[in-house]
């Protein structure tokens, strides 16, 4: 089975590496490497992995893997990931209507997230 990585995942997949990278670049490089081996491990039996919960399509499943969540979905063509969440920082995400959009799961947007930041060296700014 094909396996083809659409925009949003590598975009997310990319911002989630950069920000490990920024204080330690080894971890950030050995974590990349597992989640695209774990994503490479997919097609070999996709519905071992659970039902998506944020889609209500039985064929868009979720691959948890440490604190990401990997959201793909299966076809008869092959596997397309396309929604990477680290579940760690409460981003949730949704897409567009994709029967208007010839199914691009590249419209993926953020629907939810924390209202205060921690990744200023530690201090919690409250929002009023």
């Amino acid at each position: 089975m094909k396996i083809v990585y659409k925009k949003s995942f590598q975009n997310r997949l990319r911002e989630h590496i950069e920000f490990i990278a920024s204080d330690n670049l080894k971890a950030a490089k050995k974590l990349k490497n597992q989640i695209l081996r774990k994503t490479q491990s997919i097609p070999d039996n996709p519905y071992l992995f659970r039902q998506s919960i944020y889609f209500g399509d039985p064929q868009i499943r979720d691959c948890v893997f440490k604190s990401c969540t990997i959201v793909f979905k299966i076809e008869p063509s092959g596997i397309i990931v396309f929604g990477f969440l680290n579940t760690s920082k409460f981003q949730l995400m949704t897409m567009t209507d994709t029967r208007s959009h010839n199914n691009s799961y590249d419209d993926m947007h953020p629907i939810g997230r924390p209202s205060h930041s921690i990744a200023g060296g530690g201090k919690c700014k409250r929002r009023q």
